[in-house]
């Protein structure tokens, strides 16, 4: 007899609330600086990205270059030494008004923002097993939204792992793809998406189609079932349909 567990559980614990600036950051490299055209042994980030929907008002800017936080220096000149930068806002309060000092298309200037709360790790975020499916669903962050270059108000629950040979896995679902329906039923969060694939059980259909959104596409996938296999335990055991001519 073997006993199949569902393996070791992972930890969802949340941890504790962090002052952050939305945006993606690199380090000011002496090159990098050189090639800007910024003063010599100037240190500090460059905003790559800026998560706009986490704070509208951030009022920063793709390109520009940040040195100084409340007049204490960034120091960051190599690439390991980007969480420096990260390190000094959690010293600060959630919504604690912060100066920056920095350069804005080779101009200096001086910002007046505001911290926020930084995004829960991907542990902490809802998530849902589904064992019949053999899918393993979360909920989709703004920074899913921003990577896949989506609209703020696209939402869905994301594919985080599909299990081999697996009814997902045989239609053609991936890692990474965002359901928005199942059957007919919107899905716009991962809870809406448990409820939905709960529904399926009392239906027992022959397929579930899954409209999902992979990147900048979208497409259909089709699920084939089999509600006769060993039943799930908390499922009963639904004996196969046999059609006479």
């Amino acid at each position: 007899v073997v006993a199949i567990s569902k393996g070791v559980t992972e930890d969802t614990s949340d941890e504790i609330a962090k002052a952050w600036l939305p945006v993606e950051i690199q380090a000011l490299t002496p090159t990098l600086a050189t090639a800007l055209h910024l003063p010599m042994n100037t240190h500090g980030v460059r905003v790559t990205q800026v998560f706009s929907e986490a704070a509208p008002a951030t009022h920063l800017q793709v390109g520009d270059i940040l040195t100084k936080l409340d007049g204490q220096d960034i120091e960051v000149s190599q690439p390991e030494e980007t969480p420096n930068f990260f390190t000094m806002l959690r010293q600060y309060k959630i919504d604690a008004p912060v100066k920056v000092n920095g350069f804005r298309a080779g101009a200096a200037v001086i910002l007046d923002l505001k911290t926020v709360r930084a995004p829960r790790e991907e542990r902490g975020l809802a998530r849902y097993a589904d064992l019949d499916f053999g899918l393993t669903l979360r909920s989709v962050t703004y920074k899913d939204r921003a990577d896949e270059d989506a609209s703020a108000k696209e939402n869905g629950a994301m594919v985080i792992d599909i299990a081999k040979g697996s009814w997902s896995a045989l239609g053609g679902m991936h890692p990474g793809d965002i359901i928005h329906r199942i059957d007919d039923t919107p899905v716009e969060s991962v809870e809406a998406a448990e409820a939905a694939l709960k529904a399926t059980v009392l239906r027992h259909p022959r397929h579930v189609v899954f409209f999902v959104a992979r990147g900048i596409h979208t497409l259909f996938i089709q699920a084939q079932t089999d509600y006769s296999l060993s039943p799930v335990p908390g499922r009963p055991k639904v004996e196969p349909t046999v059609s006479t001519p």
